[in-house]
């Protein structure tokens, strides 16, 4: 059985669930950060430079548990479109 961590953007001072969006991605969480995959404590492209912020001590602890203490650099696809232009 094959398992994902939950969006980073759960654990997130600055996401509003209720437009699944946050200030980074005012137009929508791109399937990169949706899909578990991209840590957003580094820069992604379309961030305007906003970065991953945790809500609270334990958000901090559990996307360290869940992505691992030191940031991990991401470079593939943003969106379902991306993969399909490649």
């Amino acid at each position: 059985m094959t398992t994902t961590a939950p969006p980073m953007c759960n654990y997130c001072s600055r996401f509003r669930p209720e437009e699944w969006a946050c200030d980074a991605f005012p137009d929508g969480i791109p399937g990169a950060l949706d899909l578990g995959g991209a840590d957003h404590r580094l820069p992604l492209r379309g961030d305007h430079g906003i970065l991953f912020r945790p809500r609270d001590a334990a958000a901090r602890a559990t996307v360290d548990d869940l992505w691992g203490p030191e940031p991990q650099k991401y470079e593939g696809p943003m969106t379902i479109e991306d993969v399909s232009a490649e």
